[in-house]
């Protein structure tokens, strides 16, 4: 007994707590085995959990723009938090640990064990949508990190963009967050009217690309802007189409389960929008 306060210290020591930090999106750590006793809540609980997947994909990115745009490292830790978040959650490999007894699976797995349970034709249509929509939501918070990694660069060189390179920038950054905001509020409310409007978006952001790399190239040539900061711009334009492309991709997956021709025949899809 009187040694009871030194065994506590001494076990504190020894026993590091888990930081809560790292698992700061309980709702993206639903995903058991034991909700296959009902295929159909399954599905209900794994579009939720990447609903919120697409949330926070969606928050990590605009994060990553803001720091391009106007270079502070106070959001750093939460991004690379959040990131890990995101990549736990779409993992493909073993079971992680989220608390002392419980178990959660990653999306991957969960979704081709519940592939094989669904009981209807739209369950089996919203777990295929579910498996293509994961690696999309987990693209964009790649593309996020590449951003932030250029905004470094930028520093690092303590380099930055021409006035006009930084305006039409901006111009980009924010049609990217509009269609990122179409495509997770489409998906979160189940909102196929909604998920049309994104295929417009996507197109209108190509040609703002294919512009503004005409544009930058010219700039390149005339010495209005520097070398080093002018790759970084052309590279960010880029990483910013990408997820354009991702959330195209998404859009056409959630109309696809009505109907089907547009999944067989994709091109001639966004050929008519």
């Amino acid at each position: 007994i009187p040694f009871t306060n030194y065994l506590v210290k001494i076990s504190v020591m020894l026993v590091k707590d888990v930081p809560e930090k790292t698992h700061n999106h309980p709702e993206l750590y639903t995903l058991s085995e034991k909700l296959y006793i009902s295929p159909a809540l399954a599905v209900v609980e794994a579009t939720k959990a990447v609903a919120s997947m697409g949330n926070i994909a969606k928050e990590n990115f605009r994060r990553c723009c803001d720091v391009l745009l106007s270079y502070e490292e106070r959001d750093f830790e939460q991004i690379a938090i959040d990131e890990d978040n995101l990549d736990r959650f779409a993992d493909r490999s073993d079971r992680f640990l989220i608390g002392l007894d419980q178990f959660a699976d990653a999306a991957d797995r969960f979704l081709i064990g519940l592939s094989k349970l669904v009981e209807t034709d739209a369950d089996d249509r919203q777990v295929d949508m579910l498996l293509q929509t994961v690696p999309s939501f987990e693209r964009v918070g790649d593309y996020g990190t590449n951003l932030l990694e250029l905004a470094q660069q930028l520093h690092a060189d303590n380099a930055s963009f021409s006035d006009n390179a930084k305006k039409e920038l901006t111009l980009l950054i924010a049609a990217v967050q509009e269609i990122l905001n179409v495509t997770v509020s489409a998906f979160e409310s189940n909102d196929n009217e909604l998920a049309k409007a994104i295929e417009p978006l996507e197109e209108t952001i190509d040609d703002m690309v294919m512009i503004l790399k005409d544009r930058h190239t010219k700039r390149l040539k005339s010495g209005a802007c520097a070398i080093g900061s002018g790759l970084i711009f052309m590279e960010s334009l880029t990483h910013l189409e990408r997820v354009a492309d991702h959330c195209s991709s998404i859009g056409v997956m959630m109309l696809a389960r009505e109907d089907e021709s547009i999944l067989h025949n994709h091109h001639k899809y966004l050929k008519e929008v």
